[in-house]
Protein backbone atom coordinates (compact mmCIF):
# COMPACT_ATOMS: atom_id res chain seq x y z
CA UNK A 1 0.00 0.00 0.00
CA UNK A 2 2.60 2.42 0.97
CA UNK A 3 5.26 1.95 -1.87
CA UNK A 4 3.60 4.43 -3.92
CA UNK A 5 4.37 8.49 -3.64
CA UNK A 6 2.10 9.96 -0.55
CA UNK A 7 1.02 13.52 -0.72
CA UNK A 8 -0.32 14.77 2.67
CA UNK A 9 -3.20 17.24 3.03
CA UNK A 10 -4.68 19.34 5.80
CA UNK A 11 -7.68 18.07 6.72
CA UNK A 12 -8.99 21.59 7.08
CA UNK A 13 -7.91 23.31 3.97
CA UNK A 14 -6.48 20.94 1.93
CA UNK A 15 -3.14 22.64 1.62
CA UNK A 16 -0.64 19.91 0.52
CA UNK A 17 1.65 19.35 3.51
CA UNK A 18 4.86 17.53 1.96
CA UNK A 19 5.66 19.88 -1.21
CA UNK A 20 9.18 18.60 -1.46
CA UNK A 21 11.36 15.88 0.76
CA UNK A 22 9.24 16.82 4.27
CA UNK A 23 5.65 16.69 5.90
CA UNK A 24 6.07 20.60 6.90
CA UNK A 25 3.88 21.17 10.45
CA UNK A 26 3.88 23.74 12.97
CA UNK A 27 4.63 22.42 16.35
CA UNK A 28 3.64 24.21 19.81
CA UNK A 29 5.37 23.13 23.27
CA UNK A 30 5.63 24.61 26.26
CA UNK A 31 4.85 28.04 25.58
CA UNK A 32 6.75 27.59 21.89
CA UNK A 33 6.58 27.62 18.45
CA UNK A 34 8.46 26.51 15.46
CA UNK A 35 8.20 24.69 12.01
CA UNK A 36 8.82 20.99 12.04
CA UNK A 37 9.83 18.49 9.03
CA UNK A 38 9.40 14.55 9.37
CA UNK A 39 10.40 11.96 7.01
CA UNK A 40 6.60 11.00 4.81
CA UNK A 41 7.57 7.28 4.74
CA UNK A 42 5.47 5.35 6.86
CA UNK A 43 7.32 3.82 9.94
CA UNK A 44 10.00 6.47 9.46
CA UNK A 45 10.12 8.60 12.62
CA UNK A 46 13.23 11.26 11.47
CA UNK A 47 12.51 14.93 11.81
CA UNK A 48 14.56 17.90 11.63
CA UNK A 49 13.63 20.28 14.46
CA UNK A 50 15.19 23.82 15.61
CA UNK A 51 17.98 23.34 17.60
CA UNK A 52 16.10 25.99 19.72
CA UNK A 53 12.85 24.15 20.28
CA UNK A 54 13.71 20.95 22.17
CA UNK A 55 11.25 18.20 22.45
CA UNK A 56 12.05 15.59 25.40
CA UNK A 57 10.69 12.02 25.34
CA UNK A 58 7.20 11.86 26.31
CA UNK A 59 6.28 15.76 25.65
CA UNK A 60 2.98 15.95 24.03
CA UNK A 61 3.66 18.29 20.91
CA UNK A 62 0.45 19.64 19.63
CA UNK A 63 0.50 20.26 15.49
CA UNK A 64 -1.10 22.93 13.57
CA UNK A 65 -1.31 23.54 9.84
CA UNK A 66 1.42 25.67 8.25
CA UNK A 67 -1.05 27.09 6.09
CA UNK A 68 -4.58 27.80 8.23
CA UNK A 69 -3.07 27.50 11.38
CA UNK A 70 -6.07 24.98 12.85
CA UNK A 71 -5.39 22.45 15.57
CA UNK A 72 -4.54 19.05 14.07
CA UNK A 73 -5.52 17.29 17.19
CA UNK A 74 -7.93 14.00 16.42
CA UNK A 75 -11.45 14.68 17.74
CA UNK A 76 -12.02 10.79 18.80
CA UNK A 77 -8.29 11.23 20.06
CA UNK A 78 -6.51 14.12 21.36
CA UNK A 79 -2.92 12.22 21.78
CA UNK A 80 -3.11 11.96 18.08
CA UNK A 81 -2.88 14.27 15.28
CA UNK A 82 -4.64 14.20 12.12
CA UNK A 83 -4.18 14.28 8.40
CA UNK A 84 -5.77 13.42 5.32
CA UNK A 85 -3.64 11.64 2.80
CA UNK A 86 -3.45 10.45 -0.89
CA UNK A 87 -1.66 7.94 -2.76
CA UNK A 88 -0.79 8.34 -5.64
CA UNK A 89 0.76 5.22 -8.48
CA UNK A 90 -1.12 2.00 -9.58
CA UNK A 91 -4.45 2.39 -7.30
CA UNK A 92 -5.01 5.74 -6.58
CA UNK A 93 -6.05 5.72 -2.40
CA UNK A 94 -7.03 8.27 -0.40
CA UNK A 95 -8.02 8.44 3.38
CA UNK A 96 -7.13 9.48 7.04
CA UNK A 97 -3.41 9.29 8.74
CA UNK A 98 -3.32 9.42 12.21
CA UNK A 99 0.07 9.87 14.44
CA UNK A 100 1.02 10.51 17.63
CA UNK A 101 1.92 13.72 19.08
CA UNK A 102 3.70 12.17 22.19
CA UNK A 103 7.45 12.57 21.58
CA UNK A 104 8.94 8.37 21.48
CA UNK A 105 5.55 7.29 21.05
CA UNK A 106 6.20 5.64 17.46
CA UNK A 107 2.78 4.80 16.52
CA UNK A 108 1.13 5.53 13.15
CA UNK A 109 -2.38 4.59 11.37
CA UNK A 110 -3.48 5.04 7.94
CA UNK A 111 -7.14 4.48 7.61
CA UNK A 112 -8.54 3.86 4.26
CA UNK A 113 -11.35 1.46 2.66
CA UNK A 114 -12.57 0.56 6.07
CA UNK A 115 -9.28 -1.09 6.97
CA UNK A 116 -6.25 0.37 9.03
CA UNK A 117 -2.84 -0.13 8.03
CA UNK A 118 -0.30 0.32 11.29
CA UNK A 119 3.44 1.49 11.78
CA UNK A 120 5.75 2.18 14.47
CA UNK A 121 6.86 -0.26 17.37
CA UNK A 122 3.86 1.19 19.88
CA UNK A 123 0.90 0.88 17.24
CA UNK A 124 0.37 -2.43 18.09
CA UNK A 125 0.69 -2.54 21.52
CA UNK A 126 -1.54 0.55 22.09
CA UNK A 127 -4.65 -1.68 21.09
CA UNK A 128 -7.00 0.84 19.31
CA UNK A 129 -9.62 0.27 16.94
CA UNK A 130 -10.44 3.39 15.29
CA UNK A 131 -14.26 3.46 14.33
CA UNK A 132 -14.31 -0.26 13.67
CA UNK A 133 -11.92 -0.91 11.07
CA UNK A 134 -9.85 -3.57 10.74
CA UNK A 135 -6.33 -3.55 11.36
CA UNK A 136 -3.40 -4.98 8.82
CA UNK A 137 -0.03 -5.12 8.96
Amino acid sequence: MMSDLLTYLCPFCNASLNPREYVILRGELKGRRALMLFNPTPGDYSTIIPADFPVEMNDEVAFYCPVCSRDLACPQDPSMAELRFRKEGDEEEQGTVLFSRVAGRRATYFIAEGRVHSFGEHADADGVNYWGVRTTI
